[in-house]
């Protein structure tokens, strides 16, 4: 049996084909790509309609509410169909993999039921904005009912000293600079609003509450250590919203934790319930990193400078003897717990109990606070422990080189600088005589940077375990540890990687050196052919170069080999409080150690690239120190 061929079919094949080929090399990505950023911008516009749904007015609409119904469902079709293909399709996908080709050619089928969804949420979204614009009658609702009151209830003044706020109840005021000029009064306007023994007093007297800009879309923490000017965050005819912050549950997602009304699980930031009004915002923290409130306040810290920061908690610590070597772990958290407020709330009769008084607000903001772990600080004191072993095996080897005797001929060349005569270069004793230098200097001052770790580990237990979680204290307290957390971890990094790369210079514990004989220093080198055939090439070239063009510049590695064993606590401090080291002092004390030195000369003349170089290291995580130290030790022998 002979089955034909006709030209229609080559045809037909061909088109296939290339089809196939199209769709494996570019099409298929491409149009994977286009549909998250068109899933992303959906989303956004579903989550900026949850935000805003209170301020228009027109929750109760049912053209409004079945619109938004519509959304939230074509969202969660349209994510359930592409989620599958972002390990395949994505920017972070497995690249040629059978897999991959197999996603690729399943792609296309999906392609044409995606786009009948973005259709769909086109027209959706028409249609809200339709409702916004056009009521389909007057929203009595925002007059009549206290908590629901929308932008035309009290309409905007002219540009003035007033600016909109709208509390946790959601009621809406005007007020005036004049009466709330800074943030001791605006706390003072609130503890009037939730009077003492009412409901949800004992929320604002913990300072369990965070402010939005309406307009600006930015959010500050009133409890941080280093907040913003009054005026710095609210101009005059802005909208501030205030939300009352509790504990993150798993129900939450799923139940109102007001009315207790069951809804499908949401992935939005932030939800209204249709039927009481209670606005619940999502603040996503994930363990051993910065929550959002928390980072707030940091970076209310960073703005107004984090190393005068830290300067005043170690000039505190240090009057209150926080650093007395002679308190054990117990008496030290007695001491800082004198410092943050009392665990234990005594409640008057009638008075509501905080986990309760969720139920007595309309805006919350719920999320979970991490706290940086520092019961395990072991990792960091391994890296000093390290980093001494390696330092004493670097004395070793430089008291070894001191006191050992070259061969007649290394003397010679040593004399007129040759390397290819065995003369051993002077700057490899200067530099090991100088980390030591710079170690034995760090020592000096090794105690405060050692207690200063118990110090914070107390201050993370007296911290952790107070119930006013947002108190100023516990929130400067909070802020602390983070900021000193990323440091530590900042500094382990930097000190492995130097121990690392002055490992190959260290001599281990207990070698001696044997006086050799003078023949054998004068003909071994005659037994080792390698180090013949150096000698004769690259030493004998480096002695044309140094004669013809004089001494080459010591590379920045050794003076970030300096820097950081002298003061690496304070490198990274500045690193992390401005990103760069462009105001650090880079001056290598004690001076005197330098005096005449080849390095001192040559270091301050390539003052600018060596900062650069540290800056570099800091950036990239001190990989290219150890490889950079082992070409100058090359070089060096």
């Amino acid at each position: 049996m002979s089955f034909g061929a006709s030209p229609s079919d080559l045809v037909m094949l061909l088109t296939a084909l290339d089809r196939l080929a199209r769709t494996l090399l570019k099409e298929a990505v491409e149009s994977f790509v286009r549909c998250a950023r068109v899933y992303e911008t959906f989303s956004k516009f579903a989550r900026h309609l949850d935000s805003c749904e209170a301020s228009h007015g027109i929750q109760s609409s049912d053209l409004f509410r079945h619109s938004q119904g519509e959304i939230a469902r074509l969202l969660q079709e349209f994510f359930g169909k592409i989620k599958d293909f972002e390990p395949f399709l994505g920017c972070n996908r497995h690249r040629n993999s059978l897999r991959g080709a197999i996603a690729k050619i399943q792609w296309s089928q999906h392609a044409k039921a995606l786009e009948d969804l973005r259709q769909d949420l086109e027209t959706q979204m028409n249609t809200i904005t339709f409702a916004i614009l056009v009521p389909a009658r007057p929203n009595f609702l925002t007059q009549v009912l206290p908590g629901f009151p929308g932008p035309e209830s009290i309409p905007r003044l002219p540009i003035g000293d007033h600016f909109t706020f709208e509390d946790a109840r959601r009621v809406v005021r005007l007020i005036s600079f004049r009466d709330i000029p800074n943030w001791e009064h605006f706390h003072e306007f609130l503890l009037r609003v939730f009077p003492h023994g009412r409901r949800g007093h004992s929320a604002i007297a913990a300072r369990s509450y965070v402010l939005h800009n309406a307009d600006t879309g930015k959010g500050i923490l009133p409890s941080s250590p280093c907040v913003k000017v009054f005026r710095e965050f609210i101009s005059p005819d802005e909208r501030i919203e205030m939300s009352i912050i509790f504990p993150y549950e798993d129900s939450y997602t799923t139940i109102c934790p007001k009315c207790k009304t069951r809804r499908r699980d949401t992935t939005n930031v932030a939800v209204t319930c249709r039927k009481c009004g209670l606005f619940v915002r999502f603040q996503d923290s994930f363990r051993d990193a910065i929550d959002p409130l928390t980072q707030l306040a940091i970076d209310d810290v960073r703005g107004s400078g984090l190393r005068a920061f830290i300067n005043d908690f170690v000039d505190e610590a240090e009057r209150n003897g926080y650093f007395n070597a002679n308190h054990n772990k117990h008496q030290l958290k007695d001491l800082i717990g004198n410092n943050f407020p009392d665990s234990r709330i005594h409640y008057a009769r009638g008075a509501y109990k905080e986990h309760s008084e969720i139920q007595d607000f309309l805006r919350v903001t719920v999320y979970i606070p991490q706290w940086p772990s520092f019961e395990q600080v072991s990792t960091f004191r391994n890296a000093e422990r390290l980093l001494a072993k390696v330092m004493k095996g670097l004395q070793r080897r430089l008291e070894l080189l001191q006191t050992a005797t070259d061969s007649p001929l290394a003397i010679v060349g040593r004399a007129i600088g040759s390397r290819a005569l065995g003369g051993r270069p002077e700057s490899t004793v200067e530099f090991l005589r100088l980390a030591w230098s710079m170690y034995d200097f760090r020592t000096q001052g090794k105690r405060k940077s050692v207690q200063i770790i118990r110090v914070l580990a107390a201050y993370y237990q007296c911290a952790k375990e107070s119930r006013y979680q947002f108190h100023p204290s516990v929130v400067k307290a909070r802020c602390l540890l983070w900021t000193f957390a990323q440091v530590l971890a900042l500094e382990r990094k930097l000190l492995l990687s130097c121990a690392e790369a002055l490992n190959p210079w260290c001599k281990p514990e207990g070698t001696t050196y044997e006086e050799s004989s003078t023949f054998h220093k004068l003909f071994s080198v005659l037994f080792i052919p390698h180090v013949i055939v150096i000698r004769c090439t690259f030493d004998v070239l480096q002695d044309a170069g140094s004669f013809l063009f004089g001494t080459s510049q010591p590379p920045e590695v050794l003076w970030a080999i300096f820097q950081i064993i002298k003061d690496s606590r304070n490198i990274c401090l500045w690193f992390c409080s401005d990103g760069h080291l462009g105001n650090y002092d880079l001056d290598l004390t004690p001076s005197h150690l330098f005096t005449g030195t080849t390095f001192t000369r040559e270091f301050h003349r390539a003052n600018s690239p060596a900062r650069g170089y540290l800056e570099s290291i800091l950036r990239s995580g001190s990989e290219t120190l150890k490889a950079d130290m082992l070409r100058w030790i090359f070089d060096a022998y």
